[in-house]
């Protein structure tokens, strides 16, 4: 990556290498933009970047996966649709500015493991790991949670896709071996610690597009409001769907257009179904996590509605196969990945029957890959980015 970035920006400063993971959400779906409860972790797939400062307020971007170059500068920041990729770091560039870091210039290449477009988060990855790099070049630090609400900025604000705080929570958090229980309006949070010698984790991709994922996403946003507003009619202590109780849901769910109700009792649900999760990672019950998220798989199709005929039929299969302890919609749904849980020695045969089989029932490519809970950003040798 070194001398692919010397190559097409030109001699300069030494580089330096860093890296951020993507993320898992193990439990916790659509719960964060209302206020609410997520169980998530960091894992060991990664965005590397290669990094440099610039005098000449040039920025210059690179991605080894897409073989695509974005060349800007400061003073003209903005979201631009052909930049793509390259505005979530242009946004973190843009925020860094507005708290007065004094970047002159910037070439940064970066190579990821993380699927695009797979619910991994490889946009919180590329934000977290510009922003590592930015800071640390210019010898600056932000505490996490400022790091965390900037790169939430970034992707809000900036780039204009709105989303809760989940992803830039996990990747900068991360831990290895380590799950994160998150309660999203207080910001108080907790370690777990997950047995990867006990349960391991695939994310299975169905080889279907989100296209549906920006659209469908502001909807779902907009309808957890409008429930929230139908509730606080009745119980003026809502401020969120994070306020409603199950009993709540009983009384007041029969004078609820369907649809809302229905979006109401996932988020209700799924919020104590995070609480069971972390419960059973506490006492390291594998089984009883799994039960959770094959519950919780229910909720996120039957009530959210995220989940489409291929997911289904994928889930179908995953859960047919000896040794799956559980398997859920990983990220945000409407295509893109599951993740199961399993038991460690039926791990090599799952990956292999989980593709030939949705490939013999749907036609379709699915690709599977086992993961692990990894760390947080970092500085890295440079062999290391090789």
């Amino acid at each position: 990556m070194e001398q692919e970035l010397e190559k097409r920006f030109g001699p300069g400063e030494p580089v330096r290498f860093f890296r951020a993971p993507g993320r898992v959400d193990l439990m916790g779906s659509h719960t964060d933009y209302n206020l609410g409860l997520i169980l998530a972790g960091a894992v060991d797939r990664e965005i590397v970047a290669a990094a440099r400062l610039r005098p000449d307020g040039q920025l210059n971007f690179y991605s080894q996966n897409l073989d695509q170059e974005v060349r800007t500068r400061l003073p003209q920041l903005r979201p631009e649709p052909a930049h793509g990729w390259a505005n979530y770091p242009k946004g973190v560039i843009h925020e860094l500015n507005k708290l007065g870091f004094p970047l002159t210039g910037l070439d940064l290449a970066v190579h990821g493991t993380i699927p695009v477009g797979g619910n991994l988060s490889s946009s919180a990855a590329l934000e977290a790991v510009t922003a590592r790099a930015v800071l640390d070049l210019l010898k600056e630090s932000l505490a996490a949670w400022e790091t965390i609400h900037l790169c939430r900025r970034a992707e809000t604000d900036f780039v204009g896709l709105p989303c809760g705080i989940l992803d830039q929570f996990t990747v900068i958090m991360g831990r290895p071996d380590t799950a994160l229980f998150l309660d999203c309006r207080s910001l108080e949070y907790e370690r777990f610690p997950f047995p990867a010698d006990q349960a391991a984790l695939v994310v299975i991709n169905s080889g279907v597009g989100r296209e549906l994922v920006a659209s469908e996403y502001a909807g779902r946003v907009a309808e957890c409001q409008k429930a929230a507003e139908h509730f606080r009619r009745y119980r003026p202590r809502v401020q969120s769907l994070r306020d409603v109780t199950e009993a709540d849901l009983e009384a007041i769910g029969p004078l609820m257009p369907e649809t809302l109700f229905r979006r109401a009792r996932h988020v209700v649900t799924e919020n104590r179904r995070v609480r069971e999760a972390a419960a059973a990672l506490s006492r390291a019950d594998m089984a009883a996590l799994g039960r959770i998220m094959e519950a919780g798989f229910q909720s996120s199709r039957d009530d959210y509605q995220i989940s489409i005929p291929e997911l289904d039929r994928l889930h179908g299969i995953a859960s047919s196969l000896p040794g799956v302890l559980g398997t859920r919609i990983a990220g945000a749904g409407w295509g893109g990945c599951l993740i199961s849980l399993l038991q460690p020695e039926v791990l090599d045969n799952f990956m292999k029957k989980v593709v030939s089989l949705y490939r013999d029932k749907t036609g379709r490519q699915a690709s599977a890959m086992a993961v692990r809970l990894g760390g947080g950003p970092e500085e890295i040798r440079a062999e290391a980015s090789s």
